[in-house]
């Protein structure tokens, strides 16, 4: 073990160009000169590093400084670290991060694994910082108030800030509905491969959290469909495929109003009927005869 010590600190002192030499090592560890040549043999002939001798400097230097020690000579902590940014990098999109990924999988020698190291609030905050920026999904083990824990697919839009306190505001697959979670309560978190597109009722949702921070009050809907239309567009959708009926949420009329009104109605026989609650029903008709008012 204490000559894995003295590799260790050799190869960080050859890293960084500080031309070590054997008085400096036996100097460190209280060791004979014949000694210290022996570990610089062993990681030059054993390990087969790129070291060379320069009477210039009088130490030692590396020929090729991409060289990197086994894994054995790394600690499990630092393993793991190593680990976890190679599966971050795996994710994200570009050549520069699979490149990234595949150099901190050789550094840990443990490709192909899941993340395991404890990571805080803030390790966590840069992550979903990576995941917003390539707008790439989250996957999330997360602990509610009564301590069940989660597992969710999130597409993180925000990082809210409330009483000091760091919070998520994202579209939960899993509720098919727009979500805050406290930071602090995430267990584990990683990057998906998988990008995500913004929900069509991010901006009204978001407005309404980010000034009252609650989950705001949503009206049910059940309106038939002649053809199944693209459920995605709304929030906690249900569909029932023999009566063509879907069931949703919705927060505001004007905006339920414009989705209604932009869907695709070309196809032959194709219309909707809204079947509940009657005041939607109501304001509909009386938005439609408004606008056929005006175009008269």
């Amino acid at each position: 073990m204490a000559q894995l010590h003295r590799i260790k600190w050799l190869h960080e002192r050859l890293v960084k160009n500080k031309f070590p030499n054997c008085r400096e090592l036996s100097e460190q560890f209280e060791l004979s000169r014949r000694q210290a040549l022996r570990d610089v043999e062993y990681l030059k002939f054993s390990l087969n590093a790129p070291v060379e001798y320069s009477h210039k400097h009088r130490g030692y230097y590396y020929t090729d400084t991409s060289f990197s020690l086994p894994t054995f000579f790394l600690s499990h902590e630092e393993q793991n670290t190593l680990a976890y940014l190679s599966h971050q990098y795996s994710a994200m999109p570009g050549s520069n991060a699979k490149e990234m990924s595949k150099f901190f999988g050789r550094l840990s020698g443990k490709n192909d694994i899941r993340f395991d190291t404890k990571a805080t609030s803030h390790d966590f905050e840069e992550v979903i910082c990576k995941a917003i920026a390539y707008q790439s999904k989250l996957h999330m083990v997360y602990k509610k108030k009564n301590d069940v824990i989660n597992r969710r697919i999130v597409h993180p839009y925000k990082i809210l800030i409330r009483h000091n306190k760091s919070y998520l505001f994202a579209f939960c697959e899993k509720r098919l509905d727009f979500r805050v979670f406290l930071i602090s309560r995430i267990g584990e978190l990683s990057i998906c491969n998988e990008q995500y597109t913004f929900h069509p009722d991010f901006n009204e949702n978001y407005e309404w959290t980010k000034h009252s921070f609650y989950t705001p009050q949503k009206y049910t809907a059940k309106i038939f469909f002649s053809i199944k239309p693209y459920t995605h567009l709304f929030t906690q959708p249900s569909w029932d495929e023999e009566t063509g009926v879907l069931t949703f949420s919705f927060i505001s009329f004007e905006n339920l109003f414009k989705k209604l009104f932009n869907l695709d109605l070309s196809y032959k026989h194709t219309y909707y009927k809204i079947i509940s609650p009657n005041w939607l029903r109501e304001k509909i008709k009386e938005k439609m005869t408004l606008m056929l008012k005006i175009l008269e």
